[in-house]
């Protein structure tokens, strides 16, 4: 797993995703880190956020 700073250096943005519903988590999150994404939040107030984090976390360790 990339640290906060090599992560933060590669692509000086974090990608928030508000409102992200768990069945949406792996597709959104592939395409943010095909884009070059390394940085993604799932904020606390979105639908399910605990099973979309896990989700992010098991399709893409390296974010």
């Amino acid at each position: 797993m990339p640290d906060w700073e090599n992560a933060f250096a590669t692509c000086p943005l974090v990608a928030i995703l508000r409102g992200l519903r768990p069945d949406e988590a792996v597709a959104q999150g592939r395409a943010l880190a095909g884009a070059g994404f390394a940085l993604i939040e799932v904020p606390l107030n979105s639908p399910e956020p605990l099973d979309s984090i896990a989700r992010l976390a098991a399709a893409l360790p390296d974010a």
